[in-house]
């Protein structure tokens, strides 16, 4: 909808580790109060880092971007 993708940093496709890992990071944003919280801390924090990445996606090892800024071989595994 948005044209994002969301890929490992060297642009090959996730694994379903990965997947696992980023989906179990972002349930803290479930829990009332903690979400605005950690939601401010996040924005805070991507808007300061030259990738723009959160910290989940600096654990994780993901980056999310424009899937029409990635080269045609690379759009293969984009959903």
């Amino acid at each position: 909808m948005f044209g994002l993708a969301v890929i490992a940093e060297d642009g090959s496709a996730m694994t379903s580790q990965m997947w696992d890992q980023r989906a179990l990071r972002k349930l803290i944003f479930l829990i009332p109060i903690a979400n605005i919280v950690v939601g401010v801390i996040e924005i805070r924090r991507i808007s300061s880092r030259h990738t723009h990445q959160s910290n989940i996606d600096l654990h994780v090892g993901s980056i999310v971007t424009h899937a029409d800024s990635l080269p045609p071989a690379s759009r293969r595994h984009i959903k």
